[in-house]
């Protein structure tokens, strides 16, 4: 990206590319949404318990896996390069998960600037073949210089999945189960920030790393 180009520029590049990457795979984000939401909506309701809990996450993470994969396969210039997997997926989640959600319990801001130097992390790893660390350790050096847009891309599906996770938290702290369109509510806000977060950082990491995209001049 063009250090010299104004922020909101750099941000609108950004969304500019993710909404290309959402429009290139409109059935498998339709399936993801449609997996995740109902299935976290039926388990707030008929399993609210730890087992349910965990369920929802392993099955969460592999739909954002695949649709990552997918994301990645078909509309990303130069597709998957490599061999790495769910391994690497689950490396790169877990390791920075930990710091990122450190990040933003102590003091927010943190949080988000790990967030946006690991982003693309998801890209490296399995668009180029890197393990889980290594693609951490490029993704942190390839956004240097483009925190300040990269954060101002995120922003807006932080809030929103952010409030839809809370609404969970305070309906549940609150005495009693969620009803069906509470649940449904949260989970649609929760699930769908969390697509467009998933093609924002393909998006950041194919202006990056495949400079042959259409709008990576602007990412030099």
């Amino acid at each position: 990206m063009e250090r010299d180009a104004s922020f909101g520029d750099r941000v609108g590049i950004i969304w500019s590319e993710a909404w290309r990457l959402l429009r290139a795979v409109p059935m498998d984000v339709a399936i993801y949404l449609l997996v995740t939401i109902i299935g976290s909506t039926l388990a707030d309701l008929f399993a609210p318990e730890a087992g349910g809990t965990l369920a929802v996450s392993i099955g969460s993470l592999a739909a954002a896996y695949a649709l990552t994969l997918r994301m990645l396969r078909k509309g990303v210039e130069g597709g998957q390069r490599g061999d790495s997997g769910f391994s690497t997926y689950f490396g790169i989640s877990f390791l920075s998960g930990i710091a990122i959600f450190l990040g933003l319990l102590l003091l927010i801001v943190p949080g988000l600037i790990l967030w946006a130097r690991w982003l693309p992390a998801y890209g490296y790893g399995l668009g180029e073949g890197r393990g889980a660390t290594e693609a951490l350790s490029d993704s942190w050096e390839a956004t240097s210089g483009h925190v300040g847009p990269i954060i101002g891309s995120i922003l807006l599906p932080f809030i929103i999945g952010t409030g839809g996770a809370l609404a969970v938290i305070f309906t549940v702290e609150g005495g009693g189960p969620p009803t069906w369109w509470s649940s449904l509510i949260a989970n649609t806000l929760i699930y769908s920030s969390q697509a467009v977060g998933i093609a924002i950082g393909l998006a950041v990491f194919s202006l990056l790393a495949r400079r042959d995209s259409g709008l990576a001049e602007v990412f030099e």
